[in-house]
């Protein structure tokens, strides 16, 4: 399978969003940052796009059970984060996600510990 050109992906992002309201989407692939920052700085087209959707758009790291590396692996993204406001980069950074995957924050009541029963020999 052939993968998209740079500029076919932004119009395919920028087409998702224009068009679907509730879309929302997690980058989180070392191909994203390379589309984003092709050249090791960001594309003022993907900063435009971002600082529109914002509220729509998170940053992740794909990592699973290797949080030792969370540090590094989000470092990767600073040089796309300081071209951002304030705002965008919150969003980013906290904001989205919380809406996306913290949803049932508050709302689910925490279920008394169950007790083991004893066990009787036999």
């Amino acid at each position: 399978m052939k993968s998209l050109s740079a500029d076919d992906q932004l119009f395919l992002i920028q087409t998702l969003h224009g068009n679907l309201a509730g879309i929302m989407q997690d980058a989180s692939h070392l191909r994203d940052l390379l589309v984003i920052c092709p050249d090791g700085n960001p594309s003022p087209d993907w900063i435009a796009l971002t600082e529109k959707y914002s509220d729509r758009i998170c940053l992740g790291s794909d990592l699973v059970a290797r949080f030792e590396r969370m540090g590094p692996e989000l470092q990767r993204y600073d040089v796309f984060l300081d071209q951002l406001s304030e705002t965008a980069r919150t969003n980013l950074c906290w904001n989205t996600a919380e809406k996306l995957y913290g949803g049932n924050i508050g709302r689910v009541k925490a279920r008394p510990a169950l007790s083991v029963p004893e066990w009787k020999m036999i």
